[in-house]
C-alpha cells in the first residue's frame, strides 16, 4: 500500500468537524479515487465500443479526404513538368534557361529561385498551383470546415516550399537533360579539333614555283 498525503482547505476540515468521529478520511479518499478509476476505465471501454469505433473511422476517412485536396507530390509534378519543357524548347529557351542558371550561380543562388520560363502548352508551377486551388475549392464545398481544418491540422499552405520542392526537380531535369547534350556535343568538338591539329602537322610541303626555280639557277649561275 502506498501512503500519500493530501491538502485540505480550512473552511472544509471545519465543516468536517462534527463528522470526526464518525468520518475516516482516508476511507472517503480511497473510495473517491476508487470511483474516479472507475470512471475512466468506463470510458476508455466505451471508446472499444463498436459504434465509437465507427465514428472514429468516419472521422479518419474525412481527414483522408481533406488530405487529399492538399496532398500534392510536388517533386514528381517538376520532374513530369520539366520532361514537357525539354520536348517543347526551342534554342531561346534554353538559352534563357542557361543565362538564368548562370546568374544564380554567379549570385550563389539555388537553383530552384529561376524566373518562370513559360513555354506555351506546356505546364508550370503557377499552373499547378492553380490545379491545387481547384481542389481545395471542391474541398470546401464538400466540407464547410475546410479552412479552420486546414489552419488547425496543417496551419495553411506553404508556397514557398511547394516552390522549393517543384522547381529543384524541374531544374535539376532540365540540367540533366543538357548535360546529356553537352557531354557529346563536347567530345565532338574536342575530335574536330584533333583531326584539325593532326592536317595541320601532316600537310604537305609546299612546292617551289618553277619560275622562282629559274631566277634561282640564273642568279647562282652568274
Amino acid at each position: 500500500m502506498v501512503r500519500i498525503g493530501i491538502n485540505i482547505p480550512n473552511e472544509l476540515m471545519k465543516r468536517l468537524e462534527p463528522l470526526k468521529r464518525e468520518l475516516n478520511i482516508s476511507q472517503v479518499c480511497r473510495e473517491a479515487l476508487t470511483a474516479k478509476a472507475e470512471g475512466h476505465e468506463r470510458m476508455l471501454f466505451r471508446l472499444e465500443n463498436d459504434d465509437v469505433a465507427l465514428a472514429i473511422d468516419r472521422l479518419l476517412e474525412q481527414e483522408k479526404e481533406l488530405l487529399a485536396a492538399i496532398s500534392f507530390d510536388w517533386q514528381t509534378l517538376g520532374w513530369e513538368d520539366a520532361a514537357c519543357w525539354v520536348k517543347a524548347a526551342s534554342d531561346d529557351n534554353w538559352n534563357d534557361f542557361l543565362e538564368d542558371i548562370a546568374w544564380l550561380d554567379e549570385n550563389d543562388k539555388p537553383h530552384w529561385e529561376i524566373r518562370p520560363l513559360f513555354i506555351d502548352g506546356v505546364k508550370h508551377l503557377h499552373h499547378r498551383e492553380m490545379e491545387l486551388h481547384g481542389c481545395m475549392e471542391q474541398a470546401r464545398q464538400r466540407n464547410p470546415g475546410f479552412d479552420r481544418w486546414l489552419r488547425q491540422r496543417q496551419g495553411g499552405i506553404d508556397y514557398q516550399a511547394i516552390k522549393r520542392e517543384y522547381m529543384t526537380a524541374w531544374t535539376a531535369y532540365i540540367s540533366a537533360v543538357w548535360e546529356r547534350y553537352r557531354q557529346p556535343l563536347v567530345e565532338y568538338l574536342e575530335t574536330v579539333e584533333k583531326e584539325r591539329l593532326e592536317a595541320w602537322r601532316n600537310r604537305p610541303r609546299p612546292d617551289v614555283p618553277a619560275h622562282m626555280l629559274a631566277d634561282f639557277q640564273r642568279q647562282t649561275h652568274n
